[in-house]
């Protein structure tokens, strides 16, 4: 799947169920399996709610660990703009984030 966003650069698309998962993939027991399964409808569902530009400077800057400049040509917008996306995505993101852990959060306090 590529994403088709305008006057971006076109490429596969991390979705937000993948982000999901990966922020929540090491439970194995059956009782982890399920409080994952919780936590990963929690992580998805807080996801699903950003707008697409924000789940997509979040899966650049977080899972492909591009810089802010990097993530801000790859999206062709300002770094600012970038910066500031990022930053609300986070603050968006962060109940789901501290539902999984303190440091899940990135200490966000």
């Amino acid at each position: 799947m590529h994403r088709e966003v305008q006057g971006m650069v076109s490429r596969p698309s991390i979705t937000a169920l993948s982000a999901a998962n990966a922020f929540i993939a090491t439970a194995t027991s059956p009782t982890q399996a399920a409080q994952r399964e919780e936590l990963r409808a929690l992580v998805l569902a807080a996801l699903e709610e950003l707008d697409e530009m924000d789940r997509e400077i979040v899966a650049l800057r977080h899972f492909e660990g591009l810089t802010n400049e990097e993530a801000a040509a790859e999206l062709a917008i300002e770094p600012a703009a970038a910066s500031k996306r990022f930053v609300r995505a986070l603050l968006r993101l962060k109940p789901a984030l501290q539902a999984l852990s303190p440091e899940a959060a990135g200490g966000m306090s």
